[in-house]
């Protein structure tokens, strides 16, 4: 047998164009795990020094056991300072030898970095094996979470490549951290100070996707390790005929000075600098593999200007699922009622009820499937909160209407008054006051039929069920139970609360 590549290359990409970076570095994994573990180690000693932080380093020595929240310890960003976007990208796991495994995962990282429209980002490549090891003793999902969580990852991507007669079948998998969940794809509705003036909340579920499974033929194997190869080389001029200067070295950092025409301008710290071309270096029958790529490219684009991305047909229905739940999501600050509906509730209905979209997506041409939907209890979680958001838009026009009415008589009144000489400043800052803060004083006044919310409770409790783990969707039970002041049920949710936390650590 072969010895297992004790080696992995970390080629990370920080784009400076227009206010975006770009730079470049490469390291080994096990190396870059065993200095993972010495900053551990020396923080831990520095811990030591002093007896009064001895109960501290208890819980910190526990929590390093599991292998566990390494955040609360000092630690140092080695290789992407002071960038906001953070992709990593694995080595596709290869276990029958293929040969395309680093080849893979160099393609998708060059379509994020060349096409990803953010103003700051970095690209991690790792290469090397990422099996379970003795000296580390750590999984495969263990190492992928100690790297990205050491290096503040935004998302992470991998695959696995399996043999299949004269095909290859590649597994693209992303996961999105939980930084990014909290910042980019988390979502609250506030609820009126009558009624407790909590807020309820959603999370894209799920956070680990499978992307796609695209079947290549191996007769392409050879085209696709050329056209990695072409992504490592540095031209004289945008022209693939002209001179190679340079070949993009390991351990060193390399900035992006402009693009022209589908060619990046690249210069190596301290050393040459040319071009390399970003379009066309490889076959059509291999572009919907770079789908993958392209839909992180869109999830940071999502991340940093609120545009949604895309599914298209070579993705999987999980892909589809996330695009879709963030379409409901965000229609759920929408002005009106009808839009909401249209906006929020008519996707999620596509995922769950009677009326669930089943077999092939006329637009997408993606397969929905018919069992559970992508994401769990997230849907049903998403249609409670726009079912109380056009209950609140109701009440809030209502309210308005009324206040409206009121603000009038007393603004005729103070007309009258100061016709007569009979207004002060002190009459007329009260109303520009009240005026000022008439919409947070409607909206705190609401309070919804407690039928309705017994009803959305029982929705998210059935939900519950079916997905136990789902933090977002048990909280907003609490939350709903609070209003109706049902203490025993909110002890036993906050009760499931801990526990789903301890399972998902």
């Amino acid at each position: 047998m072969k010895t297992l590549i004790q080696s992995t290359i970390l080629l990370l990409n920080l784009i400076l164009f227009f206010s975006s970076a770009h730079a470049g570095k490469s390291l080994w994994i096990d190396n870059e795990l065993r200095r993972i573990r010495e900053r551990e180690i020396i923080s831990r000693q520095r811990i030591r020094r002093s007896l009064e932080f001895d109960k501290k380093l208890n819980e910190i020595e526990v929590d390093l056991n599991k292998k566990k929240h390494i955040n609360l310890l000092e630690k140092k960003i080695l290789h992407i300072p002071h960038v906001k976007f953070r992709v990593a990208v694995f080595m596709y796991e290869d276990p029958w030898n293929t040969g395309i495994g680093n080849t893979l995962a160099t393609l998708m990282a060059r379509e994020i970095l060349f096409n990803t429209a953010v103003y700051s980002l970095g690209v991690l490549t790792y290469e090397g094996d990422l099996k379970p090891d003795k000296s580390f003793n750590l999984s495969y999902f263990d190492k992928v979470e100690k790297l990205t969580k050491d290096q503040e990852v935004t998302i992470s991507l991998w695959g696995r490549i399996k043999p299949e007669k004269n095909l290859l079948v590649i597994d693209t998998n992303i996961q999105i951290s939980e930084y990014s969940l909290d910042n980019y794809f988390s979502w609250n509705l506030k609820l009126p100070e009558a009624m407790g003036g909590k807020s309820l909340q959603a999370h894209l579920r799920p956070d680990r996707i499978k992307l796609q499974r695209f079947k290549l033929n191996k007769e392409l194997k050879p085209s696709l390790i050329d056209a990695a190869d072409r992504l490592q080389v540095l031209h004289e001029k945008p022209d693939n005929k002209s001179k190679i200067v340079a070949k993009i070295p390991l351990n060193r950092v390399y900035t992006v000075i402009k693009k022209e025409n589908g060619w990046i301008h690249m210069k190596i710290e301290d050393g040459k600098e040319g071009w390399i071309n970003s379009k066309g270096h490889h076959i059509d029958a291999c572009n919907p593999l770079l789908e993958s790529a392209k839909f992180v490219a869109g999830l940071l684009k999502y991340s940093a200007s609120r545009k949604l991305m895309n599914a298209t047909d070579h993705l999987t229905n999980e892909a589809l699922a996330v695009k879709e739940q963030i379409e409901a999501l965000d229609a759920i600050d929408s002005e009106t009622e009808e839009e909401i509906y249209k906006n929020a509730i008519e996707p999620i209905l596509r995922w769950i009820g009677p009326e669930r979209w089943t077999g092939i997506d006329k637009w997408t041409k993606i397969d929905r499937g018919k069992r559970t939907p992508p994401g769990g209890a997230a849907f049903a979680n998403g249609k409670a909160l726009a079912e109380i958001a056009i209950k609140l838009n109701k009440r809030y026009k209502h309210e308005h209407f009324a206040m409206i009415q009121r603000m009038k008589q007393e603004l005729a009144d103070m007309k009258r008054r100061n016709y007569r000489g009979m207004l002060n400043e002190y009459d007329l800052n009260h109303i520009l006051e009240k005026t000022r803060n008439l919409k947070a004083e409607m909206f705190n006044k609401i309070v919804l039929n407690k039928n309705f919310i017994i009803d959305i409770a029982n929705k998210l409790a059935k939900a519950s069920l079916n997905d136990p783990n789902n933090i977002d969707v048990l909280i907003n039970l609490s939350v709903l139970y609070s209003i109706l002041n049902d203490t025993e049920r909110i002890e036993i949710v906050n009760m499931l609360v801990k526990k789903a936390i301890k399972d998902t650590q």
